[in-house]
């Protein structure tokens, strides 16, 4: 009898050991599964928060497209545009325009890329006008050289008429 027993208590530390494994098994796997569920929430939670900003954007643009549309119309009534040249002024979509320049790659604003931008455009402007500077005080130059040649030409014909009269 005392063989028996001491088998059945062997047996049922074996099957407690087991229990136990597996118990420890299945916590690190609920841990797991628990962080799996908090980093999808979070993925959830910043699309959703991406989703409600492109919705956002797209109403922006929406409205901007309806002005679009009501500028075209009204010039298009408008009698008094020779030759469909006009400037068609519309302040939402200027706003969209800069908006959408303002965001980088990733689109996240950033305040500095668009000075940046600002900064470059204006430089390559300034280049621009310095280039068109120097070409106009050579052609300056160049008719200022002309003129002095026609003025010295007509002297000189003068000269020679006079000569010629006397």
């Amino acid at each position: 009898l005392k063989t028996k027993k001491g088998k059945s208590d062997f047996m049922s530390m074996v099957d407690i050991d087991e229990v136990k494994a597996k118990n420890n098994y299945l916590a690190k796997e609920l841990n797991e599964r628990e962080k799996d569920l908090e980093q999808n929430r979070t993925v959830i939670a910043k699309f959703q928060s991406k989703l409600k900003e492109l919705v956002d954007e797209n109403k922006q643009l929406e409205q901007g497209m309806k002005e679009i549309l009501q500028a075209i119309k009204d010039m298009q009534k408008d009698t008094s545009v020779k030759d469909g040249e006009t400037a068609l002024m519309i302040p939402s979509l200027e706003r969209l325009v800069n908006a959408i320049e303002l965001k980088n790659t990733e689109g996240v604003f950033d305040p500095s890329l668009h000075l940046k931008a600002q900064v470059d455009q204006l430089t390559g402007r300034n280049e621009e006008l310095r280039k068109e500077l120097r070409e106009s005080r050579k052609e300056a130059i160049d008719f200022s050289n002309q003129l002095a040649k026609a003025n010295a030409k007509i002297a000189n014909l003068e000269n020679e008429r006079q000569l010629l009269r006397k």
